[in-house]
């Protein structure tokens, strides 16, 4: 727990620093993932506010900025390759979509843009096929490059995260933690309910000033 908390949790939190100050979103979410993972181990006496809005905040991060199977994990990326037949992004899922049964004689050139582009504005691609719905290889066009405002050239393309978000691990974290937490919150009284959930919403939101005080539970029912 000591070493977890103390040498882990600074290599990573270093890590989390560059990537936020570079809003390189990915790879935020994979750091994020492992920061919640460092508290795997944690027990209900060792609840406390600083302790779940680190542990719960990150897990909201990863939550609100990573597409939970949507492609977004690194083992899901296919970039394009220097051939320009086998490696033309367009043309591999041309034969993916015909591999399904797709017609694709009226598929127009270009329509396929927005599933293949290099920038973070590319969507998913889900199949309905039969009664399966199957998601297309996330395949990415070899980045453009454009000029800034000091006439530097810089890649137009989506940073790729460095490792897959522990997506399973995340959601077994949650839910060996889930009732210890809720526990831990209905015992809580009203100010330091207001602090955690602040901190924690600041870690989820990319917002270190994000202020809310007030926060009331609800009965059940």
């Amino acid at each position: 727990f000591e070493f977890l908390h103390s040498m882990a949790f600074s290599i990573l939190d270093g890590y989390r620093l560059e990537a936020e100050k570079d809003s390189d979103i990915p790879t935020s979410c994979v750091i994020h993932s492992y920061l919640a993972l460092l508290w795997t181990s944690l027990r209900p006496a060792e609840m406390s506010v600083e302790n779940v809005a680190a542990m719960v905040g990150s897990i909201a991060y990863v939550r609100n900025w990573h597409g939970f199977g949507l492609g977004q994990n690194r083992s899901d990326f296919v970039l394009e390759g220097e051939d320009e037949i086998s490696g033309n992004a367009e043309q591999r899922l041309i034969r993916f979509l015909q591999s399904r049964g797709v017609d694709t004689s009226r598929i127009a050139k270009g329509s396929l843009d927005q599933y293949i582009s290099s920038s973070n504005k590319r969507r998913p691609l889900f199949l309905h096929v039969g009664r399966d719905v199957i998601r297309a290889p996330t395949l990415i066009r070899k980045p453009t490059t454009e000029e800034d405002e000091d006439g530097n050239n810089e890649e137009n393309i989506e940073k790729i995260p460095p490792v897959d978000v522990p997506e399973s691990r995340l959601f077994t974290l949650l839910q060996k933690q889930r009732r210890s937490l809720v526990q831990w919150f209905e015992q809580l009284a009203n100010d330091p309910l207001d602090e955690v959930l602040q901190n924690l919403l600041r870690v989820a939101l990319r917002s270190p000033d994000f202020e809310y005080q007030g926060w009331r539970r609800v009965a059940p029912g």
